[in-house]
Parts: C-alpha cells; structure tokens; sequence
C-alpha cells in the first residue's frame, strides 16, 4: 500500500499528543482523521492548520464512551477516505487521588474513556483492516500502565487494560496481516500534566535518565514509526517513550 494512499484515525486528536500525531502523520503524507469531545478550539485550529496546507484532513466531535457515536464517527471518516489503515486509540482521562478517596463515579468515568473508549475505537475500525488483510492499531497506555501510580490508581488500572487489550489483538489480528502495539509514555509534557509545581516537575526530571520532560512530538513519532511499513513484524509491543525510566 502506498503511503500517499493511506489514512489515519485518531481519537483525542485535538491537543497533546493526539495533534502531535496528526501533525506527525499528515506531514507523512497520510489522510487525517480525528476526532475530540470538548476541545472544540484547539480542534477546529488544528483542522484550519491541516487543511490551510493543502492535507486532506476532516474532524469530528465524538464521545470514545459511546459506541453508538464511535459506530457513526467511522461510517463519516469511511465514507471520504475510503478504508482507513492505522489507528491511534488516544483519547483518555485522568484523575489524581487517593484510593480510599475514590468512589464508584470515578471509577466508571476512567473506564468509560480509557477502556470502553479504546474498546469502542477499535471495534469500529478493525472489520475493515480483517477485510482488506492489512493495518496498523496503536493504542496509547502510560507508563504507570506497567508500573502501577500512587495516587492515580484508577488511571493506572484503565492503562494496564489497555495494554493487556492490545497484546491480545496483536495475537488474533496477525493472521490477517494487521498489527497491534502500545506505545506507553512517560512524563510528557501535557495538560494532563499542566498542574504540577515547579518543584514537583523538577523532581520529576531528575529521575528521568534524558534529564528532560518527553514532548508530544516524541510520541508521535513513535506513533508513526509503528505505523510504517518498516515496522510489519513488530506486533504486541509495548514501546516506552520514557526517556530511559527502568
């Protein structure tokens, strides 16, 4: 298949690291298709920006929870790009707290994005990949998906499952020529992590061997690279963009 013949979805795809990838894949040559759920701004900056250069991009608004909406959100992709090869499952949210502190509405809020949400991304998506014997599903986990969080338990748990999901997609999708990784970043410089202090960020840093915060753009190039032909026979990887954390 040739690159300038193939299309990307991402979930999320408006701010952090969902837009470094659509930046990432469009500068690749790719058709971009992305969706969000409340970042109508950044979303429709980042549509001008793609389309204003001249990439055949489109956006949609779409809640990962719902199923119902993700089912509508792949027919409207489909029905301009045709079959859409790759998928990043990035959409997801987080929640700092103690255990004991937390309740069954947090617990229910985290799944429904973080694991029915990914569930939702790639239910919607993969058939057609079966169908035409080739893709690409990289699902985004976090390193506290391998490590386990104090104080981020929940998010933690969702991100284990996302990679326990995806390790086992890697085993039923290969026979039809598709593949399924993990990429599981670090510290990165998001808004999910815009609340840290100074000191608390530097702290951070300090233990990261690279001595510097990760960035989208790291991510997304990664994203990319799994994407690749380059990449066909790796599959039920788990990459770490971490900046050498053990």
């Amino acid at each position: 298949m040739e690159k300038r013949n193939r299309s990307v979805f991402i979930s999320g795809g408006a701010t952090g690291i969902g837009r470094a990838a659509a930046e990432a894949f469009a500068d690749a040559g790719y058709n971009v298709a992305f969706c969000y759920n409340k970042s109508e701004r950044e979303a429709r900056e980042l549509f001008d920006a793609l389309t204003g250069r001249g990439i055949n991009a489109l956006c949609r608004r779409c809640d990962v929870s719902d199923a119902a909406a993700v089912g509508d959100t792949y027919d409207f992709f489909a029905s301009h790009f045709g079959f859409i090869d790759t998928v990043v499952a990035n959409a997801a949210v987080a929640k700092k707290g103690l255990f004991c502190d937390e309740d069954a509405a947090s617990f229910d809020a985290l799944v429904a994005v973080n694991q029915k949400g990914v569930f939702n991304v790639c239910r919607a998506f993969i058939p057609a990949m079966i169908r035409e014997r080739f893709g690409r599903v990289i699902t985004v986990s976090s390193a506290f998906g391998i490590s386990g969080a104090s104080c981020e338990s929940l998010y933690a748990m969702t991100k284990a499952a996302v990679i326990g999901l995806t390790k086992s997609l890697s085993l039923e999708l290969a026979p039809s020529g598709i593949t399924a990784n993990v990429i599981a970043p670090g510290l990165i410089d998001t808004k999910m992590n815009a609340a840290l202090t100074p000191a608390e960020l530097g702290d951070l840093v300090a233990a990261i061997p690279a001595s510097r915060i990760g960035v989208p753009a790291d991510v997304a190039a990664a994203a990319l690279f799994l994407a690749s032909e380059n990449a066909g026979y790796i599959t039920g990887h788990v990459l770490s963009v971490n900046g050498g954390i053990l």
